[in-house]
């Protein structure tokens, strides 16, 4: 079933034209049940394609799923016409309704495995902004050397840097010692 037959269904119905640009209930009532069922005709139609089946943009459309629950909630003879409806349709449906429960699983299943992801890389910015902050903490102790003219910075490198590096070369590493249960270290 496309657009244009529950349409024309839907006028044969009501007995009127739901595409008129008419404000009376019961055309209002007509429309409202049109957007309501044409959720089942396909479910990748668009607002827009729904719309100008009757000849109204999108915006109306969506004002027309809230007045469908409106009437649903506070009227019990809308709410029989839209079960006859439904149930006079429902063979149509039936295989949208199965793709749209399909599609609803498959959706939740997405967006559990994006939100675990979101958070995974949620983590990860963290991580790198704290050894950002941690390495700034380290640039801010040697910004005075920055402040330094070329004699003073020479004077650094030969009688400090120069012997703190070689220093550091001929240090030697500490031992490991390894835990062994049952043994005594000396």
């Amino acid at each position: 079933m496309t657009l244009t037959e529950l349409k024309e269904y839907l006028d044969d119905y009501y007995g009127l034209d739901i595409s008129a640009k008419c404000r009376k209930a019961n055309y209002v009532r007509a429309r409202c049940m049109y957007y309501e069922l044409s959720k089942y005709v396909n479910s990748w139609n668009s607002l827009e394609t729904i719309g100008a089946v009757v000849n109204r943009d999108h915006a109306t459309v969506l004002h027309g799923y809230k007045i469908f629950d409106n009437y649903f909630k506070s009227d019990e003879s809308f709410r029989i016409t839209y079960d006859n409806l439904f149930a006079r349709l429902e063979s149509f449906f039936s295989s949208v309704i199965e793709i749209k429960v399909i599609e609803r699983k498959e959706l939740q299943d997405l967006k559990t495995y994006y939100t675990d992801k979101i958070k995974i890389m949620q983590n990860r910015i963290n991580e790198l902004e704290n050894a950002k902050h941690n390495q700034k903490s380290n640039i801010d102790d040697f910004k005075p050397l920055f402040l330094l003219n070329d004699s003073d910075i020479l004077q650094f490198k030969e009688t400090r840097l120069k012997p703190y590096l070689k220093m550091i070369k001929t240090r030697k590493k500490p031992k490991v010692i390894k835990n062994v249960s049952g043994a005594y270290l000396r």
